[in-house]
């Protein structure tokens, strides 16, 4: 087909040409212009956007950048432009740069197609700009990230994003030495996905800077690729802000060791503040107790947590660690197949502050001293509320105390085993007299709770 690109002004006049340079060249010339660039066969060339001129993609049509001359598929060339891309098109690269690449920093983007495949770059690569807008049914990387909006690992933010994908994945399961993170943020916005894959190595979701609302019901992260201890959903010091905040729904958000055996959490949340509202999280963490099914921590960490099931395979289910702020932590089923439910490690300034309710907090393990709650180091300030735990048969298994006394604000908790009341102060209320014995609390244990 000679004329695979045409032309539409604002008069409605079309032009056939032979590339979409041609096109291009011909377009947004004159003041008050906004054509339309139509595609309506494939093409291997280059899509340098242009300011101020749309770019429609005929259903069925591929873009991909000629791998021979290496580049994006579709880019700013860091020029500031605003524009739009729908259509039901497919967008690839199959050389080693991005599908899509966003540079300047006052560009303005919004991309509606069919999909988006890549292979040795990152699919959609969004650097520091003021909007980018994303509808599109699948984003795919085969050796990097899906998505990344923002600079990585280090402050660049998109003002404005809006993500709309129905799946996100990253890495060949047929190669373990492939993929990376799916979506990295660092932008004000909200984001709807109804699942996210992680084949090899990566954290489903990374939020390191800005505001984000997400809906994302189905997170899966795979280690079958070595490379360091890795969460499927991640908010930590490493490469965050320090005031990012994540609101995220969820159906179930899964960490599964692969062939390697280097799953961390299903949860990281270690700076900023994370709200976590859904179903289940799962989590096949073997090695260390700086990890578990979810892991909050950090002096002025924020927190939320309401969900069905937390479930640990081998380890701790929960780590709440060193927070100021108080976590809340609102959840129905808490199992745990290794040493504790909940575990705690608190600093002399940094004790940690928790409230739990309405749980059920179960060893799923054989061990008779498996604790429900074991709190180690400077003890934190815990709330009770509703709570069971079915723990190991040992005594004082059901909460474990180390040295010193902690305070417990108790609402009311039934257990399997026992506590160490010399240990432990329950009570109700802040600033009654430790001394005195008209406390308002109830404990009950009974060694035959399920």
């Amino acid at each position: 087909m000679a004329d695979k690109v045409s032309k539409i002004d604002k008069n409605g006049v079309v032009t056939f040409y032979s590339t979409y340079n041609a096109a291009r060249t011909a377009s947004g010339n004159n003041p008050g212009d906004h054509d339309l660039i139509q595609i309506l066969a494939d093409l291997t060339e280059q899509i340098i956007l242009k300011d101020k001129v749309d770019i429609w993609i005929m259903p069925g049509v591929v873009i991909d950048q000629d791998p021979s001359n290496p580049g994006e598929t579709i880019t700013d060339d860091n020029e500031t432009v605003e524009c739009t891309i729908y259509g039901y098109g497919v967008i690839k690269n199959t050389g080693s740069s991005s599908c899509i690449r966003v540079e300047n920093p006052g560009s303005k983007l919004s991309v509606e197609c069919d999909y988006i495949q890549n292979v040795n770059g990152v699919a959609v690569n969004i650097s520091p700009s003021l909007k980018f807008h994303l509808k599109c049914n699948y984003v795919y990387s085969q050796n990097l990230q899906a998505i990344r909006i923002g600079k990585f690992a280090e402050p660049g933010m998109v003002e404005e994003v809006r993500l709309d994908v129905t799946k996100v994945e990253t890495g060949d399961v047929n190669n373990s030495s492939t993929g990376t993170t799916a979506l990295s943020t660092r932008g004000n916005g909200f984001v709807r996905i109804d699942e996210i894959i992680c084949n090899n190595l990566g954290h489903c979701l990374s939020h390191q800077e800005g505001t984000i609302t997400a809906r994302i019901k189905k997170m899966t992260s795979i280690m079958n690729r070595s490379g360091g201890n890795v969460s499927t959903v991640h908010l930590a010091a490493n490469q965050g802000s320090a005031g990012q905040k994540l609101i995220l729904y969820f159906d179930e958000i899964n960490c599964f060791n692969g062939a390697t055996n280097n799953a961390l959490c299903g949860i990281e949340c270690t700076i900023g503040t994370g709200i976590f509202i859904g179903r289940r999280v799962y989590s096949e963490i073997i090695s260390s107790l700086d990890g578990a099914a979810i892991q909050i921590g950090g002096a002025n960490t924020k927190g939320y947590l309401k969900c069905d099931n937390v479930t640990s395979l081998n380890h701790v289910a929960l780590v709440l660690n060193d927070t100021n702020e108080q976590i809340t932590i609102d959840v129905n089923s808490i199992e745990f197949g290794g040493a504790a439910g909940i575990f705690s490690n608190g600093s002399v300034s940094n004790r940690g502050n928790f409230f739990i309710r309405n749980a059920k907090i179960k060893s799923m393990s054989q061990s008779t001293s498996a604790k429900g709650i074991f709190i180690n180091n400077i003890y934190p300030i815990f709330t009770l509320n509703n709570l069971k735990i079915i723990s190991g048969s040992d005594v004082n298994s059901n909460i474990f105390i180390g040295n010193n006394t902690i305070d417990v604000f108790n609402l009311g908790w039934f257990g399997n085993s026992g506590i160490d009341q010399t240990k432990i102060i329950q009570k109700v209320g802040v600033g009654i007299d430790p001394m005195d014995l008209g406390y308002n609390y109830q404990t009950i244990i009974d060694p035959l709770l399920d």
